[in-house]
């Protein structure tokens, strides 16, 4: 079955599963615009596959925080996720007083831009999680300077009150 669908002047690219995650075309329909259209629909699939770890490692996170994951099953999906399993992480529970316009989560997320160490996950729209990984001499002052940034970069940029409570390391 041939791959390549070729109709009025481009070349398609059919799926790989029954499922339409992607739809890739190229103008033309010589071997040369079928191979681009190959190219891509790889690419597409690798970054669809990324994407997708990602937000399982956020996940993942967020049911640890929530305690939703049984421990024998910690250590496996961290291996799958390619999670540092065994380094020290604060959680700090950023919490505003009010529901805003915009999102907390994006800011605090341009502040620790690390996605693969450091994961911010939205409660709701008045409460973010941040899972931040530290030195492993990391000291109560440093941990507060990094809350005291977070509270001056949001009060700073969107001009709100916030509470954070701070975890052990």
């Amino acid at each position: 079955v041939d791959k390549y669908l070729k109709y009025g002047g481009f070349t398609f690219v059919k799926p790989s599963k029954n499922i339409g995650e992607h739809i890739v075309f190229v103008e033309g329909e010589d071997a040369e615009a079928a191979q681009y259209a190959n190219i891509l629909s790889i690419a597409l699939s690798g970054a669809k596959q990324l994407h997708d770890e990602h937000f399982d490692k956020t996940n993942l996170i967020k049911n640890i925080v929530l305690d939703n994951i049984l421990p024998g099953d910690l250590l496996v999906r961290t291996n799958e996720l390619h999670i540092e399993y065994d380094c020290p992480r604060i959680v700090m529970l950023i919490r505003s007083s009010k529901a805003v316009e915009f999102s907390i989560i994006e800011i605090v997320q341009n502040m620790f831009p690390e996605k693969d160490v450091d994961f911010t996950i939205g409660l709701d729209e008045c409460s973010v999680i941040l899972v931040k990984q530290v030195q492993e001499d990391a000291t109560s002052e440093e941990v507060n300077e990094i809350a005291q940034s977070i509270v001056n970069t949001l009060c700073a940029e969107a001009m709100i009150d916030v509470t954070i409570g701070i975890g052990s390391v």
